[in-house]
């Protein structure tokens, strides 16, 4: 968006300014140009010129060369484009990027500019406000966060409850029709929906985390506010040396709404004296690398104040991406030694780039699963009614390093969707696992990865990119 506007007011500044004379400029039309040539320009003959068009956004095809030409100079990897390109073999932006993208390219996309404008700009969602994780061991669906706010939330649904019923089709049946289907792809059969007068919406019975079953009729499907902050709250943990005040913060996204709050997030733990921080990115796609600084600074105080944060590395071509992210000074930090971060291989991006951005400078302990592998972040570029999300850069931390494509691996292994019950309840093995940590030092270096991941329930997860 930015550069449609600098571009915008660049064309109304050569327009209206005339090189200092008061008098209109004099200007010719390109067929009066190549008419004036004649016969007298050195060079010309009697054949006529011709002069490539013009790409246009009017023109069919063209939005697919302007993608391909814009990957050729931004794409990190240009190497790994194909040598000859046909603007008319693809139907979109989309088709292109998924046709020419590198093998290790996971995560390049294309959004229209109505949902680039709904997702970034107003920060909303189309959804109930579910997300649930499948626990495979145990064959069952589980709530695994509501969105403050939501249709959900103000029902009354809480994470842990157990899935018995949506709109007539039992768990059972939800498990069979999700046994081959992964996160984002559209998970409810339209025939397990019902049509209201202007939405879709959801008639459900769930299990209560007391066992009892209550009924939800008609939860809508709805645009909501991505609300970031899962939820925030200080816990006492009991260890050999006393009694721990631990903060405890579970955040979805790194979006503009976090950076919002996040002043009064961290005042109200540093108001309560935190000793130690329990970072829950467990179902963090990313966001914004300014955001994820923003929280690293909050965490680590005067340790990291002013300096080097994530470092952004572009391809060998363009120096156009390279740029260094420094720690911003804050006043709500906390004074903290370490910092345990929940994880599972949907935390992704930046919510890596916190983990990476921080290791040089304190303890960082990551108990979970591995991460999902996205040292990598994007730029939006605006394509005529598209916008792509093309990887641009690469993120390295203050001492170089990063790569992690395979995940970030975790000092201690839990199984991330392992939970019956609310944010920090003792039935969550993720949590009670951090609790252990920093009781004892109990820590489960054998891996239990479940290869289970958070769902958002109806409509696919939706990533804020860097």
């Amino acid at each position: 968006m930015k550069k449609t506007f600098l571009v915008a007011s660049l064309l109304f500044a050569l327009t209206a300014c005339g090189g200092g004379s008061s008098a209109p400029e004099q200007t010719t039309s390109l067929t009066d140009q190549l008419s004036q040539s004649g016969s007298e320009s050195p060079g010309a003959t009697e054949t006529p010129t011709t002069v490539e068009k013009p790409l246009s956004c009017d023109e069919p095809f063209d939005e697919n060369q302007m993608a391909f030409d814009f990957l050729k100079t931004n794409y990190l990897w240009p190497e790994a484009l194909p040598s000859t390109f046909n603007k008319e073999d693809y139907t979109s932006i989309s088709q292109v990027m998924d046709a020419v993208k590198a093998p290790e390219d996971n995560f390049s996309v294309a959004f229209s500019q109505e949902q680039f404008e709904k997702v970034f700009v107003q920060q909303e969602e189309l959804s109930t406000g579910i997300t649930f994780s499948i626990n495979k061991i145990q064959n069952q669906i589980r709530v695994a966060s509501v969105r403050k706010g939501s249709p959900a939330y103000q029902a009354g649904i809480k994470r842990g409850m157990r899935f018995k019923l949506v709109n007539g089709i039992s768990e059972a049946g939800l498990l069979a029709y999700m046994a081959d289907k992964r996160p984002g792809q559209i998970l409810i059969p339209d025939s397990f929906v019902r049509t209201s007068a202007e939405m879709l919406s959801y008639n459900m019975e769930l299990y209560e985390l007391d066992g009892d079953i209550a009924s939800f009729t008609n939860i809508p499907l709805q645009s909501i506010s991505i609300e970031p902050v899962y939820d925030s709250r200080v816990v006492n943990v009991a260890t050999a040396s006393g009694q721990k005040k631990v903060g405890y913060l579970a955040v979805s996204d790194f979006n503009q709404l976090l950076t919002e709050q996040m002043p009064a997030v961290f005042a109200e733990l540093s108001t309560h004296q935190v000793q130690e921080l329990i970072l829950d990115l467990r179902y963090n796609g990313g966001g914004y690398v300014s955001t994820s600084a923003q929280m690293a600074s909050h965490i680590g105080g005067s340790k990291v104040e002013n300096q080097i944060y994530q470092q952004l590395v572009g391809n060998n071509h363009t120096r156009e991406y390279d740029k260094t992210f420094y720690f911003p000074t804050l006043n709500e930090t906390l004074s903290i030694q370490r910092v345990i971060v929940l994880s599972s291989n949907a935390t992704c991006s930046a919510s890596e780039g916190v983990i990476n951005g921080l290791k040089p400078y304190m303890d960082v302990v990551l108990i979970g699963d591995k991460t999902c592998g996205k040292p990598y972040g994007m730029v939006p570029e605006p394509i005529c009614d598209t916008v792509l999300f093309a990887l641009n850069f690469q993120g390295l931390n203050a001492d170089g390093e990063g790569g992690f494509a395979n995940g970030i691996m975790p000092n201690c292994y839990a199984n991330p969707h392992d939970f019956a019950g609310d944010w920090t309840s003792s039935t969550d093995a993720l949590f009670q696992s951090a609790v252990d940590y920093i009781r004892d030092g109990t820590c489960n270096t054998v891996s239990s990865a479940s290869n289970d991941e958070p769902y958002l329930f109806h409509q696919p997860p939706v990533n804020l990119f860097d």
